[in-house]
């Protein structure tokens, strides 16, 4: 059975503005997928407020019954990012109700193992920093229920509107085309008459490719948004995962639905389906676009021709070599910047003198901000060394590793492991965390520098490529180099989660245990959560995207620890307010 939940809201709280096309669109959308035998929940709220435990309800009932082979989750409204593994779909309770709120990350977390063999998530929602401190309270929930994973695992595709921070633009109620966003209107048009090359035939029924989809929709919603306003860019972010891949039919313009299945040699699905007649509306003209593309354009930073094509000319920083296959195609360049910002505040400091000492004792130092506190666990002994602009610890360690609990000025902080012959660098700026590395000090292997700038600075923008080839591939590259730092495993280990791959999180677990001789929690946990021979370090997660999948893999937090307020950010960062908590944990062991 083939299901839909699909969900458009035009009015919240909190001063947004009201929308005029999400509960239109979303109403299209379902009779969209009905005429493709899906069966859909349909919530808007133009006669009544959507609320969680509707949705929530509606999504359970589909796990519960374990007969859906593929679930589309749509949805249209007002959406926002705390931080790359922090997203939110806003319904009508929010932001007065912090809890009515989708938590998209949590809930696509939820959906890899609660046994739907595929699932596909559309959000034709803005992707922007909340615009005040109250949508920043907002806390969301998964809309998948909290059950004992699947031993099967989903392939999960995403098709977002916008990349993150862009805003998903509406069309003018004076437009042509019906009032709905731009990508709910050109993800409906590219099933209408899709190029052959474009189709996947099941059952003598031709659906379109979400690969072809991934190719050609950046372009033609970029181009729309363009041709109405030369001040607008809207590039979509397409992930896709499910391996021969649809959404839904491809639909011929001008003809009926009960003529296409008597060519077909197929019956109608329904006496609605049979008699629906699609009505086509003559698009603005859009320049055509190369159908064999793998990647999506390079719109930031990107050149423009004569033609007014974007192009994918991007600035590299200085002696910097190509972006691996790991990142998705339109984040090279703002991975790159990032990476820039990192090597600017780090790097000037590194001739002024050195910091590291002569022998492999464990070291802890904070590149642009100051240590206000540093709380060593029971029998860590550290003391300061002299550096010019850098706070710099160095430990007295028992044992293969311990842990740390560092406050910063501003009073956040963080719960850092302390490993045997490891030097971590913390790299501050404006107070945010860019960046944590761990560098074995006996050897630093050539080309570790590089990568590990790259993959975390990806990471850390939630720019990582999340398909099952990229996730392997990234780990290939890292097999030998986490092991020079192993921030590197976690990255690869959540890699082959997002990508639905268990048993490649596992691998990595087991090879950073016998490297380490410990277990860092979030490779413990990605990689299973069983008994572990070994100690684990630290006591929390060092990422912040391994919090929503506690559940998930079974790893017992207690549930104070759980609720303590975090800065939205790759890295797990504490707020002030909840130092002192950290603090006591680390201090009583």
């Amino acid at each position: 059975m083939r299901a839909a939940v699909v969900i458009g809201v035009d009015a919240v709280g909190g001063g947004l503005p009201r929308l005029q096309a999400a509960a239109s669109g979303a109403e299209e959308v379902a009779d969209w997928l009905r005429r493709s035998d899906y069966r859909v929940s349909l919530f808007t709220d133009r006669e009544a407020p959507v609320e969680r435990s509707q949705v929530f309800r509606a999504v359970a009932d589909l796990v519960d019954a374990g007969t859906v082979e593929r679930l589309v989750v749509y949805f249209a409204g007002h959406g926002f990012l705390k931080g790359p593994v922090e997203e939110f779909w806003l319904l009508s309770g929010a932001p007065a109700d912090a809890a009515e709120a989708v938590n998209v990350v949590a809930s696509g977390n939820m959906a890899r193992y609660r046994g739907i063999p595929e699932v596909v998530f559309i959000s034709d929602a803005c992707r922007v920093a909340p615009v005040s401190g109250v949508h920043s309270g907002i806390a969301g929930a998964s809309v998948f229920p909290n059950l004992p994973p699947s031993p099967r695992a989903a392939e999960i595709d995403y098709f977002y509107a916008t990349r993150p921070g862009d805003p998903a633009f509406e069309r003018s109620g004076t437009e042509a085309q019906a009032a709905h966003g731009l990508f709910t209107h050109e993800l409906l048009q590219a099933h209408i008459d899709a190029p052959q090359e474009a189709l996947l035939t099941i059952g003598n029924r031709d659906y379109v490719r979400s690969e072809w989809l991934r190719d050609v929709l950046a372009d033609r919603v970029n181009m729309r948004a363009e041709g109405i306003s030369l001040r607008l860019t809207q590039s979509p972010d397409l992930q896709v995962q499910i391996r021969r891949g649809c959404i839904a039919l491809n639909e011929v313009s001008g003809g009926d639905l009960e003529s296409r299945h008597q060519a077909s040699g197929d019956p109608p699905a329904s006496e609605t389906e049979s008699s629906f007649r699609l009505e086509w509306t003559e698009p603005d003209p859009i320049r055509e676009v190369p159908r064999d593309r793998r990647r999506r354009p390079a719109v930031v930073g990107s050149t423009r021709g004569t033609s007014g094509r974007a192009g994918t000319t991007i600035g590299r920083v200085r002696g910097s070599t190509p972006p691996g296959p790991w990142i998705v195609g339109e984040a090279a360049k703002a991975t790159e910047q990032f990476q820039e910002r990192v090597r600017i505040i780090a790097s000037p400091r590194r001739q002024r003198g050195q910091v590291l000492g002569d022998g492999y004792e464990p070291r802890l130092k904070c590149v642009g901000d100051l240590f206000g506190e540093i709380v060593p666990s029971a029998g860590l002994t550290f003391h300061p060394q002299s550096d010019v602009d850098d706070d710099v610890m160095t430990f007295q360690l028992v044992g293969r590793a311990s842990e740390v609990a560092v406050r910063f000025a501003d009073g956040s902080g963080m719960l850092l492991p302390v490993i045997r012959e490891f030097a971590c660098e913390v790299v501050r700026h404006e107070g945010r965390t860019l960046a944590v590395n761990y560098s074995w000090l006996p050897y630093f292997e050539n080309g570790v520098k590089e990568l590990r700038a790259e993959v975390l600075a990806a990471a850390t923008l939630g720019l990582l490529d999340t398909t099952r080839e990229a996730a392997s591939e990234l780990a290939r590259r890292l097999r030998r180099l986490k092991r020079f730092d192993p921030m590197l495993g976690l990255v690869s280990a959540l890699a082959y989660v997002l990508a639905g791959d268990l048993g490649g999180a596992a691998s990595v677990r087991d090879h950073m245990r016998r490297d380490l001789g410990i277990d860092l929690f979030d490779a413990w946990m990605l990689g299973g959560a069983g008994g572990s021979p070994v100690s684990i370090r630290p006591a929390l997660p060092l990422l912040s995207q391994s919090w929503s999948l506690l559940d998930i893999f079974g790893a017992t937090v207690p549930e104070d620890l759980r609720k303590l307020e975090r800065v939205p950010g790759f890295w797990t960062v504490f707020e002030r307010s909840a130092m002192n908590e950290v603090a006591g944990l680390v201090r009583n062991g």
